[in-house]
């Protein structure tokens, strides 16, 4: 039986999404959305956003719950993206686009496309966080006002980031280390 999840603020505030009982799922703690979404108050109205590693898709639900035009989920495991596309037709919502792929291999082929949010909340063991950094800023996904939003089980801090991006804000909430790049 899939878990509940609630969306925190904006239009479909008190909704609930359900989230499948899987081990490598691990959806963002309403505390760390709240923080994260304080953050991006001004950015998130009309942007085009990107939930690179969906999973539940906390972030990219709440980012359309605040007023993003769009979220572009991308997961690989199709069970995880049947419930992602159930959870959309459950809210109603729009603007929305599903694409059942590895992150990376995305990145690697995703048609010209910029973003203004991007939520990149890979699984700690897999090291991705580097290789999709990479990737975005090889690839033509950045414009001068994107802003990337991370989780790691290790400082941000202690991260060494591309040139073109800074770490603008940080914090740490029980074992999760979050934060906001900021493209230069």
């Amino acid at each position: 039986m899939p878990n509940k999840l609630r969306i925190i603020g904006g239009s479909l505030r008190s909704q609930h999404i359900s989230v499948l009982n899987e081990a490598a799922l691990r959806p963002t703690p309403n505390r760390i959305r709240e923080t994260l979404f304080n953050w991006l108050r001004e950015d998130i109205i009309a942007a085009n956003c990107l939930d690179l590693f969906a999973g539940s898709g906390a972030l990219g639900f709440e980012a359309l719950s605040r007023g993003a035009k769009s979220v572009t989920f991308v997961e690989k495991d199709p069970r995880i993206m049947q419930q992602l596309k159930q959870n959309s037709a459950k809210l109603n919502t729009v603007n929305t686009q599903f694409i059942l792929q590895e992150a990376c291999t995305f990145l690697k082929a995703a048609p010209h496309q910029t973003f203004d949010i991007i939520f990149l909340d890979p699984p700690y063991a897999e090291n991705l966080l580097q290789p999709c950094l990479t990737l975005l800023i090889q690839r033509p996904f950045l414009n001068p006002h994107t802003k990337i939003y991370l989780e790691h089980d290790h400082p941000l801090s202690d991260i060494i980031f591309p040139e073109q991006l800074t770490l603008s804000k940080h914090k740490k909430a029980g074992q999760v280390y979050y934060g906001l790049l900021t493209v230069n």
